[in-house]
């Protein structure tokens, strides 16, 4: 076996057995990692806090793209395509039983006239997210 092969082989075996392998994301050692997400699924109360917070976040009604953000062409990759399935996915957080759909569309239909100024933009953002199934 070749020198520099065999160097290879027992340093990373040596990282293994120190538990210093930097295979985790921005070179944090694994073993951190592990310990990391066992803290936050071992105590309930963190992953409940966890999942509140990330409720809180998620409840506030998308702010629509600037209007020099959209070249108009009608590109397949739109900040008004990404902005309708934003507001799919603030939707889809709300706290909403699935009985009151009508309520959700109304209450898209109020955002959306508070945060599109053009009506033209609107109906359009209005079929794109009855076409993706609201």
């Amino acid at each position: 076996m070749p020198t520099s092969l065999f160097n290879k082989a027992s340093i990373l075996a040596c990282s293994y057995k120190q538990h210093n392998s930097l295979i985790g994301p921005i070179a944090q050692p694994i073993d951190y990692l592990i310990q990391s997400t066992s803290k936050l699924t071992s105590d309930g109360t963190k992953n409940k806090t966890k999942k509140d917070q990330h409720f809180v976040k998620a409840a506030k009604f998308p702010k629509a793209p600037q209007k020099d953000q959209c070249c108009g062409s009608g590109c397949p990759n739109c900040v008004w395509l990404q902005y309708v399935d934003n507001v799919l996915d603030y939707v889809k957080s709300l706290p909403l039983d699935e009985k009151v759909v009508e309520e959700q569309k109304r209450h898209i239909r109020d955002e959306l006239e508070r945060n599109v100024p053009d009506d033209n933009l609107r109906m359009f953002l209005t079929i794109e997210i009855e076409s993706k199934g609201l």
